[in-house]
C-alpha cells in the first residue's frame, strides 16, 4: 500500500508543479513551505506570507535619508525662465549694511580742524553721510572736526569709530551730488596741506 501511494505521488507531482522532494512520505512531520493548495488533493494547507516590519530606528534613518518632496526645488521651465528675464532680476540687499549709503572709493587729501589744530588726512571711502579717513592715530570716539574736503567746501563731522590710524566720521549734513552722481564737494581743488601752510607762513 505504501509503495502504490509513493508511485501515485511521483506521477502527480510533475502535473502539479511540485517536486518529489517537496512531498515527503506519509506520516512524516514536515511543515509545508510556500505551497499553494491544489484542487482535488488532500494537501489543502494554505501558506501564509511572512512579513516583518522594519524597526522604528530603521524608519527614522530612512526618513532622514529621503528628503521630502515638498522641500525639493524644481528648476524653472523654458517659459518661466524667459518670463523672469523679461520682468527683470532685482537684487535686494539685506543685513545690517543694507541700510548704509553707497560708498565710493577714492584717494583724496583733506585737512581736519579740531579746535584750531590742523591735521592732514586722506579720504579712502566716502558716501553722502560719512567717510573713512586715515592719517590720525587713536582718535577718541565723539571727537568733532571741521573737514575741509576742497578749498571751497568744509563740513562738520563726528568720529564714530577709530582703529589705529583710521576712523569713520559722520557728516553733520549729507553731501550733495550733481546730475552725473558725483559729489559736489570733491569737484574743486584739494585743500592746501598743513605742511605747506606752515612753510608759507
Amino acid at each position: 500500500m505504501d509503495a502504490a501511494l509513493r508511485a501515485r505521488i511521483k506521477r502527480e507531482a510533475p502535473a502539479q508543479g511540485i517536486s518529489p522532494a517537496e512531498n515527503p512520505a506519509p506520516g512524516a512531520d514536515v511543515a509545508p513551505t510556500n505551497v499553494q493548495p491544489v484542487a482535488g488533493t488532500n494537501h489543502g494547507a494554505t501558506a501564509k506570507a511572512e512579513t516583518s516590519a522594519a524597526p522604528d530606528g530603521d524608519r527614522r534613518r530612512r526618513s532622514r535619508r529621503e528628503p521630502s518632496s515638498e522641500r525639493a526645488f524644481s528648476p524653472l521651465d523654458n517659459y518661466r525662465h524667459k518670463q523672469r528675464l523679461a520682468e527683470g532680476l532685482i537684487a535686494v540687499a539685506r543685513g545690517p549694511r543694507s541700510s548704509r549709503a553707497p560708498r565710493q572709493t577714492m584717494l583724496r587729501k583733506v585737512v581736519l580742524d579740531h579746535g584750531g589744530n590742523l591735521y592732514d588726512g586722506t579720504i579712502r571711502k566716502i558716501s553722502s553721510t560719512g567717510a573713512l579717513i586715515e592719517g590720525l592715530w587713536n582718535v577718541p570716539v565723539g571727537t568733532i572736526f571741521k573737514l575741509q574736503i576742497s578749498r571751497q567746501f568744509t563740513v562738520s563731522c563726528t568720529a564714530r569709530w577709530s582703529n589705529e590710524d583710521r576712523m569713520g566720521v559722520e557728516f553733520a549734513n549729507p553731501l550733495q551730488r550733481n546730475e552725473e552722481g558725483h559729489f559736489l564737494a570733491v569737484q574743486g581743488h584739494p585743500p592746501v596741506p598743513v605742511a605747506k601752510r606752515a612753510n608759507a607762513a
